[in-house]
Formats: structure tokens, C-alpha cells, sequence
């Protein structure tokens, strides 16, 4: 499937469940990776393995929770399949105050999210330049700036599958230096590594185990990722490539740093680099996968914020009569993202502490309680068995 960066209805044809593959792939492996190492130090090896192993299965299950919610829907009379989570709350949960209760959680969270991204789009940078020592606001202005052209061009999932593709190189290629830097080092004689860590608390196990749920819970824009195949029956195929390449990028990264750094692991993974020419590469790459992910998000939340304002543009294509107007709609909403993003992220002095709150309270509720909620009510509509229902999912 060639990269399309200007869209239009007539050619927009959905994506292939391997090219969704890819688009999840971009987001369920991203930035959280790089703090299992620094989870692990908060862990030890009992409970990160654990934790990183049992999640899995849980997340899948509820994910395709969604697609039987979604393919049901579909069946009933007058019924069709939802475009958004908050469409599947109308559906399924009781109209329009808990779809307004759901975008509201959804669209929410996913926003602050993208105001991390930008966060950590100029921390990228700042180690890219470490020599000139480039402020925060500066280096996020920057980011925003590299990425503009793209973002106000991409308007639906599908034409970003090849960058989704690229993408889980660079991460990977990410992962790769600092994993070979620690490896030619050597592990210190100073570091050690525990079955459970000493100074562990409830607290601090908390807040190790909410990073490894968070890096589980991409389910905020499944049904996008299903309205925008070819066909969405085929969506939970994805897992046969996602899940184990999941399971094993985390396991890997929480093992290899662990043992390496042991009880002085950071929290993030490249601050285990020193300067340097390694640190700068690491830096270069995880720049572009890091604003990759970013631009995948922003189609979802840009094309809600512009189906808000203008319904009945948000599909029409450049070259279709209006098309013009419907991609200056689509840009000026990308526009006000980047800014309020960009302006959100520099003025809160907490905001890392903020956004992690903010995800333990919501990223488990979003990701693992309305599919259920909606898969059960969908159930009482459809008047399906309940045992043949879970046997059928």
C-alpha cells in the first residue's frame, strides 16, 4: 500500500489488517518501552515478568471484546458499526450523555497524551543538540514545526500504514544502540538486581505497575482503526502479529536493562547513555519514531475536533467540490492541537506527574471496562447466549 499524504474520498480504500498491524504496532509500542527498565528497578524481576506476561492476555481479550461489539452492532436491524468509542457508548450504553461522557474521557486523555508526545519531541531533540543546550519551550516549538506539514496533510489512518511500517524499525534501531552501548560496557560490580525490589512499598509498585498497563491500553482508537479497513471483521487477526511482538519488545527491553543497571537503571531508557555520539543517533531515531506516533494520534483526535465542526466535510476528499475548504477545516483543527498542546505541556510545571495520574485513573477504565460494559449490553439487545457469546469471542 503506497503513502498517500493527499487524501481523497474516491481513492481512500481502507487499510488491510496487516497494515492496521503496523498502525498499532506504532502506538502500543512506543514510548512507554523505554521506561521498563526503570520499572523493573521498582519491581525486580518477579513482578515485571508478571506483570508484562499477565496483561497481555487481558488486553487482547478485551480488544476483541470491541470487534464482537462492533461486528453486532453491524447485524442488528437499522443497526451499523461504530466510527469512535464515544459512538459505541451511544450505541450500547445509553445515548447521547454517556457518548458525551465517553468522548469527553477518551478524546480527553488522548489529547494530554498528544501533549506528552510533544513533551518528549523536545527532549528528543534537546539530545540531539546537547552541545548548544536548547531550552524545553524552544525545542518543543521546533518539533511542532518539523511536523506540521505532515499532520495537517494525513487525514485518515490508512495513509499513514507505510510510516507505521518504518516506524517499528526505529524503534527498534533505538532500542538496538542503547542495548549494544550497555552491552560493550559491561554490567558495573556495583549493580544489583533483586527476585522482588527491597525498598519496594504499595505505592511505589503502583506507580511501576500503571506503566506497564498504560503501555497495554491503545483501545481508544480501536474502532477507528476498524471503521478505516477494508474489512473490520478481519481486525482481530492483528494480535497474531501484535501480541507476541509486544510481549517480547517489553520483556526484552525490561530484562536487558535490568540486568545491566540493575538497582541504578533509569527510569528512561536513554539516560542510561552518556553524551555522546551514541546518545545523539538514539536520539535522532527516537525523534522520528516518536513523532510518527504522534502524527498517528493526531489524525484521530484532529478528524473528532473537525467532525464536531463540520459533519458534513470531514470525509469530503481535496480534489472533491469542497475538498479545498474541508482540508483548510482539517488543518486549522491540526493547527489548534499543536498550539494548545504545545502551550499545555510548557506551562504546567507538573504536567509528567499530571498526565501519569491522569492515565492511572482513566487508561484502565477506557481500555478494559466499556468494552465490557459494551459487549454486555450489546448482548442484552441482541439476545445472544451468554455462553455461546464468550465462546464465540
Amino acid at each position: 500500500m503506497s503513502l498517500s499524504f493527499v487524501s481523497t474520498q474516491s481513492a481512500h480504500r481502507g487499510s488491510h489488517w496487516l497494515g492496521t498491524s503496523w498502525i498499532m504496532l506504532t502506538d502500543i509500542v512506543g514510548t512507554s518501552v523505554l521506561t521498563f527498565a526503570g520499572v523493573a528497578r521498582q519491581l525486580g524481576w518477579v513482578w515485571t515478568i508478571l506483570f508484562i506476561v499477565c496483561l497481555a492476555p487481558v488486553s487482547i481479550y478485551s480488544a476483541l471484546l470491541m470487534s464482537r461489539t462492533g461486528s453486532t452492532l453491524a447485524k442488528l436491524p437499522g443497526g451499523k458499526r461504530p466510527e469512535s468509542m464515544g459512538e459505541a457508548a451511544r450505541l450500547t450504553l445509553g445515548g447521547d450523555k454517556a457518548a458525551a461522557a465517553t468522548y469527553l474521557a477518551v478524546y480527553g486523555f488522548g489529547y494530554l497524551g498528544q501533549s506528552s508526545y510533544i513533551l518528549v519531541l523536545g527532549q528528543c531533540l534537546q539530545g540531539v543538540f546537547f552541545q548548544s543546550e536548547l531550552c524545553l519551550p524552544t525545542a518543543t516549538a521546533i518539533a511542532c514545526l518539523l511536523c506540521l506539514p505532515i499532520a495537517v496533510s494525513v487525514r485518515h489512518l490508512s495513509d499513514s500504514v507505510v510510516l507505521c511500517f518504518i516506524n517499528l524499525f526505529l524503534i527498534v534501531a533505538v532500542l538496538a544502540i542503547v542495548m549494544a552501548k550497555m552491552y560493550f560496557e559491561g554490567r558495573p560490580s556495583n549493580v544489583h538486581t533483586f527476585a522482588f525490589a527491597e525498598d519496594l512499598t504499595f505505592w511505589s509498585a503502583f506507580g511501576a505497575a500503571s506503566n506497564i498497563v498504560y503501555s497495554y491500553t491503545g483501545h481508544w482508537l480501536y474502532f477507528e482503526l476498524m471503521a478505516d479497513m477494508q474489512t473490520p471483521e478481519h481486525f482481530p487477526l492483528v494480535f497474531l502479529i501484535n501480541a507476541p511482538l509486544q510481549v517480547f519488545l517489553y520483556l526484552l527491553v525490561a530484562c536487558w536493562g535490568y540486568h545491566f543497571a540493575g538497582d541504578k537503571a533509569e527510569g528512561y531508557f536513554l539516560d542510561n547513555l552518556p553524551d555522546g555520539e551514541p546518545y545523539r543517533w538514539a536520539s535522532i531515531l527516537l525523534f522520528l519514531h516518536v513523532a510518527i506516533a504522534f502524527l498517528v494520534k493526531n489524525v484521530v483526535i484532529s478528524r473528532a475536533l473537525h467532525m464536531r465542526l463540520s459533519p458534513s466535510r470531514v470525509d469530503v476528499g481535496f480534489r472533491e467540490p469542497g475538498g479545498i475548504r474541508a482540508q483548510a477545516e482539517f488543518a486549522a483543527c491540526v493547527v489548534f492541537v499543536f498550539i494548545t498542546g504545545t502551550l499545555i505541556a510548557n506551562s504546567i510545571p507538573f504536567f509528567s506527574d499530571l498526565l501519569a495520574l491522569i492515565g492511572s485513573l482513566l487508561s484502565g477504565p477506557i481500555s478494559f471496562l466499556l468494552p465490557i460494559a459494551g459487549v454486555l449490553s450489546v448482548y442484552e439487545r441482541s439476545g445472544t447466549c451468554g455462553y455461546m457469546w464468550y465462546v464465540r469471542v
